[in-house]
């Protein structure tokens, strides 16, 4: 793993490399509040056939706060930055959550940059009223992250995994993250619609859902997929809205066969052998 930087609009941010430049190139792109290290298990076992492009969003990781207000569109546009950056013609791209929303409008606006999608856990429209996700901003920038991300987190994750050590150490990473972050991502994810996009996307997408996501469970990912020429859904019994880190056996053998019966849309010269345990 190597650690890098780019910059686009006066934005600087980080991203992390697991593999080989040679290989086809995977980018995973994190949930609001956490960072590039969430997809870490990912990323590794990945690494042994692709390239693997991990991204911190502005404001999260390594990645400074921003100097201006940012949207979706915005981040959707600085990974494309670091595909540049690396020399990445085409890519899968993951995302969860927030990283799904980003997900949607590349599949929608740069598909030729993109050989298949994976979007876990994120509506087209975030279904907060105005008035609560400013509650929540004005809390992250006075010094509440603490309090937001155990409640969030709370929130998010399924009953069992929030008994593990695990848990805690989410808690403790998203309470780290910058509180003017958190709320700039915030409100570009609030006033991002992915609805009218849908049906533009033109990659090969598969839908992931956590079970027990109270925001996005097994039908919200069936009625996302049946917007999407193509698109498929699956669902992760027992998973909430992080079902990479909650239930990562069962995330990795459905993302990971997604991606192996995809490889013949990669150029041939990229083309990798993949066997997945």
């Amino acid at each position: 793993m190597r650690e890098f930087t780019c910059e686009r609009d006066g934005a600087r941010f980080a991203y992390r490399r697991f593999g080989e430049p040679s290989k086809p190139a995977v980018v995973l792109v994190h949930s609001i509040g956490l960072d590039g290290s969430m997809w870490q298990e990912q990323a590794e076992a990945l690494a042994k056939d692709y390239q693997v492009v991990v991204p911190d969003l502005r404001g999260h990781g390594q990645s400074p706060v921003s100097s201006k207000q940012f949207s979706v569109e915005d981040l959707g546009q600085d990974v494309l930055a670091i595909m540049r950056h690396e020399q990445i013609p085409c890519a899968c791209y993951v995302g969860c959550s927030l990283g799904a929303n980003i997900g949607m409008y590349l599949g929608a606006f740069a598909p030729e940059r993109l050989t298949s999608l994976v979007l876990a856990n994120g509506p087209p429209t975030l279904a907060i009223p105005e008035g609560i996700v400013e509650l929540l901003c004005a809390g992250a920038v006075n010094g509440r992250m603490a309090e937001i991300a155990f409640d969030m987190l709370s929130r998010w994750i399924a009953p069992p995994f929030r008994q593990t050590a695990e848990f805690q150490h989410l808690v403790s990473k998203m309470a780290g993250c910058p509180g003017e972050g958190v709320a700039m991502a915030l409100r570009a994810l609030a006033k991002a619609d992915r609805t009218g996009d849908l049906a533009g996307i033109g990659v090969p997408t598969l839908v992931v859902a956590g079970s027990e996501d109270g925001t996005f469970d097994a039908h919200a990912a069936a009625d996302l997929a049946c917007q999407i020429p193509g698109a498929r859904a699956v669902a992760i019994l027992g998973a909430g809205h992080l079902p990479n880190l909650e239930k990562p056996a069962e995330f990795a053998q459905m993302v990971f066969k997604f991606l192996n019966n995809h490889q013949s849309a990669w150029p041939n010269s990229m083309q990798a052998r993949t066997t997945w345990s």
